[in-house]
């Protein structure tokens, strides 16, 4: 596994190794302990599956903050697309400041993206499937 900082150093771009034999290929999706060992404390309570039958298609800003701010870890199935993470801390140095990466069933990168960091998912191509997990359940409550 590889994990890689980015300009926003609480956003991380995660890689895991392929594993190819003649039965065909593996990849781990999820280890913690090595995601704890990065500095990066997951636990997931959801995990969302979209597909975006159209390229071109934007989902986001998605963003849920106190008093149930979520964590996310973001990867696609099938196709590709961009992933943005934008800083919404108001009281961040980097507020407003993004991030993005291309994932795709080939790269088979990841994006966590922390508490407090919206995010915007573009396909770039038809039928891209993305999996979305989070930490914190979806908060059903309008906030003023």
């Amino acid at each position: 596994m590889k994990i890689t900082s980015t300009e926003l150093s609480e956003v991380k771009i995660i890689e895991y190794d392929k594993h190819v034999d003649n039965r065909g290929f593996s990849y781990l999706i999820l280890n913690k302990e090595q995601l704890e060992q990065a500095g990066i404390d997951f636990k997931y309570v959801e995990e969302y599956v979209y597909l975006s039958e159209k390229a071109g298609t934007l989902y986001g800003i998605h963003f849920q903050n106190n008093p149930k701010p979520q964590a996310k870890l973001l990867y696609c199935i099938k196709g590709r697309g961009i992933d943005y993470a934008v800083d919404l801390r108001r009281d961040s140095p980097t507020f407003l400041k993004w991030v993005c990466v291309e994932l795709s069933e080939e790269n088979r990168k990841q994006i966590f993206i922390p508490k407090g960091f919206g995010h915007v998912f573009i396909s770039l191509e038809d039928n891209t499937k993305n999996v979305m997990r989070i930490d914190e359940s979806f908060d059903s409550h309008k906030q003023a």
